[in-house]
């Protein structure tokens, strides 16, 4: 893959993705876990519709559950599938953590592309380190890193492929990948001290 680095940017809030969800968008949240980031954007923006996918089916029961408590169903389902098999299309396709821990990286960013819009957009949410090895992670980085391999080397089981890494892997690295599948647009939409927020268009 050719190394194309990230626009760097001011941390700053999207406003043409915040208008869309206040007006009413079309949403996946992948590997939504329990469901507490897709319950949080529902709560958020009562005009859009989300869809959060997750391959545990104990995840999308506890997600469902929390639903019905929280009072937002009738704006929010939870479905069982995988970041590179589940359906639909969408405005807004959002994913936290991933997708290191999937077997083929590029794969699920094909299939993120396809299930995109033509005016879409798709949002990682990453824990923020070097993007090269020999730099290493820094004093921010350290707690995402450590988290990450003890999380995410076990979860790489679930996966075959050869691109499983288990860490985080740097924003550049990143744009790499989320380019080789088919993106024309990345970049680097806000940077917290702990995590960084990447922002793909078609």
């Amino acid at each position: 893959m050719n190394r194309r680095h990230t626009v760097r940017g001011p941390v700053e809030r999207r406003p043409a993705v915040e208008r869309k969800l206040t007006a009413g968008a079309d949403v996946a949240d992948l590997a939504c876990g329990c469901g507490a980031s897709t319950i949080l954007m529902a709560e958020a923006f009562p005009n859009s519709r989300f869809v959060g996918y997750d391959h545990r089916e104990t995840c999308i029961e506890t997600a469902r559950r929390r639903a019905a408590e929280t009072g937002v169903p009738d704006r929010v389902r939870f479905e069982v599938a995988s970041v590179d098999d589940y359906p639909g299309v969408y405005d807004l396709v959002t994913g936290y953590g991933f997708p290191l821990d999937t077997g083929d990286p590029v794969g699920v960013a094909r299939h993120v592309l396809g299930s995109l819009k033509p005016d879409g957009t798709w949002i990682i949410v990453e824990p923020r380190t070097a993007n090269r090895a020999r730099d290493g992670p820094g004093p921010a980085g350290c707690p995402s890193t450590a988290g990450s391999v003890l999380v995410r080397a076990r979860a790489t089981q679930e996966w075959s492929g050869t691109m499983a890494i288990g860490t985080p892997a740097g924003s550049a690295w990143l744009d790499d990948v989320i380019r080789t599948a088919g993106f024309t647009r990345v970049r680097e939409a806000a940077l917290a001290p702990f995590h960084v927020v990447l922002e793909a268009r078609p």
